[in-house]
């Protein structure tokens, strides 16, 4: 037992900068999976997001440790060059720099451990013999360049990502002048996808809470409106249009894209690249006058620049070369015909593009009834060890939250749903009462604005205690419906997973 803990402390700074690596190998491939909703993915995919920096850091604070004029075997001077690579992997992949939108508006905080990172992988720099190894040191340094900028992209990606931040990215003097065409022109999903990069600043603004009123009139939201209320425009279209416009928003919130389509972000790119490759060049012809290296480690090294360059061509690929805002650029700026088929053609792709048949997220909706939480000491648990789960839940006062967890289900967005949420959208748009003031659906629900300022005058500083009131009304209301109409059937299917999925939230 001895001798194998000591093993691993001879091997453990190499262990855990491969186990770096490996996770971040892993982030980039997954992250794209997220948007289309891999549920069996999700849960590792947050471990792994949480767990990529705790290993980057923690590898950094034990290279901090070693002694620069240790010569043991297990503590040599190229070592404290991996410290660079773990900016680099502290940097994060381009298909996933935030889990959640909260992770965005901690972007000062993300800037603040940028600092910290900087400072401590300096540090582990300069208190290494690198500096009396001038063939260690240059590509040290061209490295640090590269680790420091992709610290920063992410950095950048997350201020980005802030939905408060809303002008990032958009001109509104401007507009998406290289992007807008009237969808009445063409019957195509170019058209759809060129309307939907056009009416990405409405949709951020939607999404920072203003109203349609209230944003600027460079973004053209007339424009959008009335495309809406348009009675011509096939539902087909229009959902296409709506799940177009949230993919834009998705890689704008989770990605890089947002940085990436700017010239700063590509020229940034650039740089860290080049200097990665002087930083392989110098160490190539280095490591052939430095004979005391260990064979493992100088692996290690290579792997670590391969992984690097294989990622960022990958990044390159899926986030810039496919991205509908290059097919677009390129369109604009009236290059070459074969280019920009050979763009469209990556765009639309079905394995790595933004295809037309099949929608760029999961389709599902997650379900939770809240009275499966209140019934949860009635219903017996399919299994004993659920229940003394839900017990030992209930000690700690966390029933809620298992409750939500096993209890959640998820149901298929089917065509009745959109066009619930379509007519809808319309009504808004149509009158600032979402249509209620019309005849029949006045007399119909007379009675719900009284119920509705009540509950907003009673609870009003808790936003999730109105959500249960109105789950719980709702349930109680459609167990009252007795009509046998299809119709009316089809409308409680609709009402109860609706109100399911504000019950998930």
């Amino acid at each position: 037992m001895g001798s194998l803990l000591q093993r691993f402390n001879e091997w453990e700074i190499q262990l855990l900068v491969l186990l770096s690596f490996v996770l971040q190998i892993f982030l980039f491939f997954t992250g794209r999976l997220r948007q289309r909703g891999a549920k069996f993915l999700s849960g590792t995919i947050w471990v792994a997001y949480l767990v990529a920096d705790l290993i980057a850091v923690y590898a950094l604070g034990l290279l901090s440790k070693q002694e620069a004029n240790a010569v043991t075997e297990n503590q040599n001077p190229i070592a404290f060059f991996w410290a660079p690579f773990l900016l680099i992997h502290l940097g994060g992949q381009d298909t996933i720099t935030a889990f959640s939108l909260e992770d965005n508006s901690l972007w000062l905080r993300h800037l603040l451990n940028l600092i910290v990172q900087v400072v401590l992988a300096l540090y582990v720099f300069w208190k290494s013999t690198a500096w009396r190894n001038v063939w260690l040191l240059v590509p040290g340094i061209f490295m640090f360049i590269a680790g420091i900028i992709k610290y920063g992209e992410r950095t950048m990606a997350l201020m980005c990502g802030n939905l408060q931040n809303i002008s990032t990215g958009y001109n509104s003097e401007e507009g998406n002048k290289f992007t807008h065409q009237e969808l009445d022109r063409e019957d195509s999903y170019s058209s759809i996808v060129c309307f939907s990069l056009d009416s990405a600043p409405i949709v951020r603004h939607l999404f920072a809470g203003f109203t349609l009123f209230q944003i600027p009139e460079g973004f053209r939201a007339a424009t959008w409106m009335s495309y809406a209320l348009s009675d011509e425009v096939q539902l087909a279209k229009l959902v296409k249009l709506v799940d177009v416009e949230l993919g834009i928003m998705y890689c704008d919130v989770y990605t890089k894209a947002a940085v990436l389509r700017t010239r700063h972000g590509i020229m940034l790119l650039c740089t860290s690249q080049l200097a990665a490759m002087v930083a392989l060049v110098l160490f190539i012809v280095g490591n052939k006058k430095q004979r005391y290296y260990r064979r493992a480690d100088i692996g290690i090294t290579y792997t670590l620049f391969a992984g690097s360059f294989f990622l960022e061509v990958c990044a390159m690929f899926m986030m810039v070369m496919v991205s509908p805002w290059t097919w677009s650029w390129l369109k604009a700026n009236k290059c070459s015909a074969r280019l920009i088929r050979v763009s469209w053609t990556l765009v639309s792709s079905k394995i790595i593009g933004w295809p037309e048949e099949t929608p760029l997220w999961s389709n599902n909706m997650g379900q939770y009834n809240f009275l499966s939480y209140v019934g949860c000491e009635e219903e017996k648990p399919s299994s004993p060890s659920e229940r003394v789960i839900r017990k030992m839940a209930k000690a700690v006062g966390k029933l809620f939250w298992l409750s939500k967890l096993l209890d959640t289900k998820y149901e298929q967005v089917d065509d009745d749903i959109t066009e619930s949420f379509l007519q809808e959208i319309k009504a808004i748009l149509k009158s600032p009462f979402g249509g209620l003031t019309s005849g029949g659906k006045k007399q119909e629900w007379q009675h719900l604005c009284r119920f509705l300022r009540t509950l907003a005058r009673e609870l009003s500083d808790n936003f999730s205690a109105v959500i249960i009131c109105l789950h719980i009304s709702t349930i109680i209301h459609l167990s009252e419906v007795s009509s046998v109409d299809v119709e009316t059937v089809g409308l409680v299917c609709v009402c109860r997973k609706l109100s399911n999925y504000m019950g998930k939230d």
